[in-house]
């Protein structure tokens, strides 16, 4: 049963937030780097809580080239003092007013949520900001579960 249900003003609060830069030939090995971020909490004595929120910044240059900019980020359940290259971490991300899909589908699918948040921007004259917050929640009966947030632009 797929599924998208869009909402045109949710925010998204997530505390304690570790985060690393995900390099482009990285992405391949995905779980292995879900894996490194998880050990490396546990390495801080905390514990990953949460789903994991991959982060994805899209920038166009001058001569029209993308750039696609990936982070993991992962709560924690304690504040981690001291965190070392690549990881960082930050207490609080509030994205305050998103356009918001939850998609349940097949996993090779989900990126239909962006694109239904786009669309749906696109006919009522919303423009959003380049970042967009997939959040994993998980998996039912075969089929996954995704929360897209969008952030709107306010001028």
């Amino acid at each position: 049963m797929n599924k998208l249900t869009l909402s045109n003003s949710k925010a998204l609060k997530l505390s304690n937030v570790v985060s690393v830069d995900v390099e482009k030939n990285d992405l391949i090995d995905f779980k292995k780097n879900v894996e490194q971020l998880d050990n490396y909490i546990k390495s801080k004595g905390s514990q990953p809580i949460g789903p994991l929120v991959q982060k994805t910044k899209i920038q166009i240059d001058e001569n029209g080239e993308k750039t696609i900019n990936v982070s993991l980020l992962r709560q924690s359940n304690n504040f981690l003092v001291h965190v070392d290259s690549p990881y960082s971490i930050k207490s609080t991300i509030r994205v305050k007013d998103c356009m918001y899909v939850h998609f349940l589908g097949p996993e090779n699918k989900a990126n239909i949520a962006v694109d239904k948040i786009n669309v749906q921007a696109f006919e009522d004259g919303i423009e959003l900001e380049d970042e967009v917050y997939i959040i994993f929640l998980g998996e039912v009966d075969d089929y996954s579960v995704v929360d897209v947030f969008i952030e709107k632009k306010h001028s």
